[in-house]
């Protein structure tokens, strides 16, 4: 049988739960949570736009978004980005990282506003994206709202 070559194979203790495990059968506790290590949100435009009042507005919504989820979960985060991928496909990210921990929308924006005026906009956008990494839990680092730049 099976079993018997994975126990001659594997040993007793190995080759049984291995058997098992080819079964779907695993005894081990199910860990239905984990903590997030950043949470994101991007948009896929209809059509390819030039138009940086529209992009940044799009970006804000996001960025808003991204915020209140940070804070409904009891998150700050530290590191902000964003994503851009053109007509063509090409995509790049921006990234700042922060002092201090946040989930403030105003420091958010603050930040993402910096990065998209460093991005070539001068060219068709297919997609946009924010996501806040670097995530803390709510009072563990201990600190205030607002940050320092870093």
């Amino acid at each position: 049988t099976p079993l018997l070559h994975l126990i001659r194979y594997f040993g007793k203790a190995h080759g049984t739960m291995l058997h098992e495990y080819s079964r779907g059968i695993d005894e081990s506790p199910v860990v239905p949570f984990h903590e997030p290590n950043s949470m994101s949100r991007e948009v896929t435009f209809e059509q390819d736009t030039k138009d940086v009042y529209f992009i940044k507005e799009v970006l804000y919504e996001l960025t808003k978004d991204v915020a209140q989820r940070l804070r409904e979960e009891g998150y700050r985060a530290k590191t902000f980005t964003i994503k851009i991928r053109y007509w063509n496909f090409k995509t790049i990210t921006r990234s700042r990282t922060v002092t201090t921990p946040t989930d403030s929308l105003n420091d958010m924006w603050t930040v993402i506003t910096e990065l998209i005026d460093r991005v070539d906009t001068s060219q068709p956008i297919r997609l946009v994206g924010v996501k806040a990494s670097g995530l803390e839990k709510r009072g563990e680092s201990g600190l205030q709202e607002g940050f320092n730049y870093g």
